[in-house]
Formats: C-alpha cells, sequence, structure tokens
C-alpha cells in the first residue's frame, strides 16, 4: 500500500510527497557521510514532523544542507542526492505517470509540470532529436544543482521503464567533476562536461517503451486535476478530495455530504454553493476518488478485491463489479489481470 496516496490526492497536490521525500533523501545522505551537524538535525525533525514545506523553504533547506557537504569534501553530494530520487516522490501524480502508453508519453507530462516540484526546474522533450533536456531559470544556479537534477531524472526514466537504460549520448553543463567515473558507471556513456545545455538522450526505441498500466480513464481524471498552474490550485477543494479519501477508507459508515459539510465546519448549503463554485458535486468527486483508489489498489497491490470493495463502501460485491465496468470496462478481477499481463 502506498499510505501518502490519502495526502496528495486532489487537485495539483504533487509537493507534498516530492518535499517529504527531499527530505529524506537529504537526511540519507548526511547518514551516509557520517555528518552528523545541527544542519542534520534539523532535517530529521522537519521529517519526524512530516511538516508541509513551501517551494521556497524546501529549497533554501536543500541547498544548505549540499552546500555544507560540498564544504565538508564530498564533491559528488549533487550527484548522490540526485541517485536517491524515487519515482513514489511523486504522490498520486505517479499514478498518471504510469498509465501513460509510453515512456515518451510520460515524460511530457513530468516536463510540463516540473515547475509544481521544482520552482526553477525547466524540462523540455526533444522529440525529434531524443533528447531530454534540464536547464533551470536562475543566473545562480549552482554545479551540483545540474548533477542532482540529472541523476533524479535518470532515476525517473529507469524506474519508469523498471529496465536497465543506457544512454545514447550525455551532455552536462558543469566542468568535469574528480568523480566523473560515476557518470560513465551511471549511464554507461562518456559524458560531455562544460557542454552548452544539459541532456540525456536516449535511442527512439526506449522512449517508445511501454510504462507498463495504460488506463486511459484514470490518466484523463488526472491530466483534468493538472491543467493550470500552481496560481490555480484551491486548497480548500484539495482538502476535499483528501477528506472524502480519508473517510472512505475509514470504512466505518458510508461517507455521506453532510459528514462532509461537518468536517469543513459548514452547514450543507454552504458545502453544496461552494463545491458548485469549482464545478463540482459531492456525487462527482467521491466517484473521482473511488475510481483512482480502485485503480491504485487492484494494479499496485495484492490486496483482496474484497478488500477494496468494502473499503470503498461497495459491501455488495456486483455494485463494485458494475462501477468497474462503468470506470474501465471490465470486471476488477479481469482488470487486475489485465494489467498484471502487461507489465
Amino acid at each position: 500500500m502506498m499510505d501518502n496516496l490519502s495526502s496528495v490526492l486532489g487537485k495539483l497536490s504533487i509537493a507534498y510527497d516530492y518535499n517529504l521525500d527531499t527530505l529524506k533523501s537529504l537526511s540519507e545522505l548526511f547518514k551516509s557521510y557520517q555528518c552528523h551537524t545541527e544542519l542534520s538535525r534539523e532535517v530529521d525533525a522537519l521529517l519526524i514532523a512530516r511538516k508541509a514545506l513551501t517551494l521556497v523553504e524546501l529549497t533554501d533547506i536543500h541547498h544548505s544542507a549540499i552546500e555544507s557537504l560540498l564544504k565538508a569534501g564530498h564533491a559528488d553530494a549533487g550527484f548522490r542526492l540526485g541517485n536517491r530520487f524515487n519515482i513514489d516522490s511523486f504522490g498520486s501524480f505517479n499514478i498518471v505517470l504510469r498509465s501513460t502508453p509510453s515512456l515518451g508519453h510520460a515524460v511530457e507530462l513530468v516536463c510540463h509540470y516540473a515547475p509544481q516540484f521544482e520552482a526553477i526546474l525547466q524540462m523540455q522533450y526533444d522529440q525529434p532529436a531524443g533528447r531530454l533536456r534540464l536547464g533551470f531559470d536562475s543566473s545562480t544556479v549552482k554545479h551540483w544543482q545540474y548533477e542532482d537534477a540529472l541523476m533524479a531524472t535518470w532515476q525517473m526514466l529507469r524506474q519508469l521503464t523498471n529496465q536497465k537504460l543506457i544512454a545514447k549520448k550525455l551532455a552536462v553543463q558543469i566542468p568535469q567533476p574528480i568523480h566523473s567515473e560515476l557518470y560513465l558507471e551511471e549511464f554507461g556513456v562518456m559524458a560531455t562536461f562544460n557542454a552548452e545545455t544539459t541532456f540525456i538522450e536516449l535511442a527512439d526505441q526506449d522512449w517508445q517503451r511501454k510504462v507498463g498500466r495504460f488506463c486511459a480513464p484514470v490518466q484523463a481524471l488526472f491530466e483534468s486535476w493538472l491543467q493550470g498552474d500552481n496560481s490555480d490550485i484551491d486548497p480548500w477543494l484539495s482538502d476535499v478530495y483528501k477528506n472524502i479519501y480519508q473517510g472512505l477508507l475509514a470504512g466505518n459508515e458510508e461517507f455521506t455530504l453532510d459528514r462532509l459539510a461537518l468536517q469543513q465546519h459548514c452547514s450543507l448549503a454552504t458545502m453544496k454553493r461552494r463545491l458548485a463554485a469549482q464545478g463540482k458535486t459531492f456525487t462527482q468527486i467521491k466517484d473521482e476518488v473511488m475510481m483512482v483508489t480502485s485503480y491504485h489498489y487492484l494494479t499496485m497491490s495484492s490486496l483482496p478485491i474484497d478488500h477494496v470493495s468494502n473499503w470503498l463502501g461497495f459491501h455488495n460485491p456486483s455494485n463494485f463489479n458494475r462501477a468497474c465496468k462503468r470506470w474501465f470496462g471490465c470486471s476488477p478481477k479481469a482488470f487486475r489481470l489485465h494489467q498484471v499481463e502487461k507489465v
């Protein structure tokens, strides 16, 4: 199970899981270098508290941590940090990435939404050249940031395909580091340093590789959630999605609009008005959450189907079957079997 799904359900809720995973990676990096400092203790404290940080706050901690490790003589800190990246950092966005028909398609989505989790990172998928270009919207970017972004991107590509990849070409906008042999070890190709742009080039067949679990309804739903930019995020609507998800999985009693209004500290009429202002209804959001949750547990876990059904309030198995046929075009058993066969 991916417990943090509840913390990211909603409109454009990528940042929370990404931030939390960055703190975890920083903590592990400090430990790997056996650096026990005030800053490392601060990172651990934030991780334990599971505090939601803004991009600015996370960037400050991120930079301070790596700069302190560089000063301590660990020149490969940026490289090592990027190497710890996990695709689960994208939270529920990870579900739609694994619902795309190919690696190239998944990367196009990541490029479009990159500013939501890395404020100054710019990613561009140059399909004709087979290159994924990385850049920064800032004149004060450090060399280690290119290494961090490059390695994190490489880990993302490998984890999406779930296969070993060997880069066709690799270029980095940094002087040749003293640990340049790590590039050959990781990418399987010599890197070009002091390049004009930073990019990873793969063969055409690599970009066409299937990611594994394509599901058009889930992809369409997530893409509708992810339209716009950070200025469009409504924290209230995101909380509504999270509350409905948590209410469904609590399983104690049916989660109703009355309960949602009580949680949001407003009247039933006010709740309906606020949802209508967002172009949503309670029934619509509940159905969206149930579809995504069903998809997640049917494809990414081995939980018994009746457990998933009961969690979502389908105490009659035939009702869950009908819902899955409406969402996915087949029964939950057939859908799980079909998805496993495609992996």
